[in-house]
C-alpha cells in the first residue's frame, strides 16, 4: 500500500507490503523507500523475471518510483522517473503490443512510460487531460487498448 505522507514531517514516503500467512491473514509489513507522497501503487513484472515488481505514483515528487522484487517480499532500491505532471494514480498494461508491462500515470497531465523489457522505462510521453486525471484505468477490448481519465474538478 501507498503510505502518502509517510516519515518525518509528511515529507518522505514508502510503501508496505504485507505478506500472507496462507491462512487468511497477513505478517507485520515491512517499509520500502518510495518517492514523496506517494499515492498510488500497482505490481507488475517489470523485468519478465517472473516476480512481482512495484511501481508507485508519488504526487509529492512528481515522478514514479519502480521498485524490482526479489522474489522474496522484498525489493531493490527504487529507481525513480521524473514526471511532467505529480500523479496520483498509475495503471499497468501492455499499451504497444510488445508483451512487457508499461506504465500509466495520471495528474494534471497523463504519461505513458513503455518498458524496456529489462525492469527499466523510456522517457514518458505526457498528454492533456483535460482538468487533470483523478484516475487512471486501462481495459482491452479486441486487441485495442483504450485509456480512461477521469476528473474530479468542478466547473461552477
Amino acid at each position: 500500500m501507498a503510505n502518502y505522507g509517510a516519515g518525518q514531517g509528511g515529507l518522505s514516503g514508502n510503501v508496505s507490503v504485507l505478506l500472507g500467512k496462507g491462512d487468511g491473514t497477513f505478517r507485520p509489513s515491512v517499509n520500502f523507500d518510495a518517492g514523496i507522497h506517494p499515492y498510488s501503487v500497482v505490481a507488475g513484472d517489470f523485468n519478465q523475471d517472473g516476480k512481482p515488481d512495484l511501481a508507485v505514483a508519488n504526487a509529492g515528487s512528481a515522478n514514479i518510483s519502480v521498485l524490482l522484487g526479489k522474489g522474496d517480499g522484498a525489493f531493490q532500491s527504487a529507481f525513480n522517473y521524473a514526471l511532467e505532471s505529480p500523479p496520483n494514480s498509475i495503471v499497468v498494461a501492455d499499451f504497444n503490443g510488445d508483451h512487457a508491462p508499461d506504465l500509466v500515470a495520471g495528474g494534471a497531465k497523463v504519461s505513458l512510460l513503455l518498458a524496456n523489457s529489462d525492469g527499466t522505462f523510456r522517457a514518458p510521453f505526457n498528454y492533456a487531460a483535460g482538468m487533470g486525471a483523478a484516475s487512471v484505468a486501462s481495459v482491452d477490448f479486441n486487441r485495442l487498448k483504450l485509456l480512461w481519465a477521469t476528473s474530479t474538478a468542478r466547473q461552477d
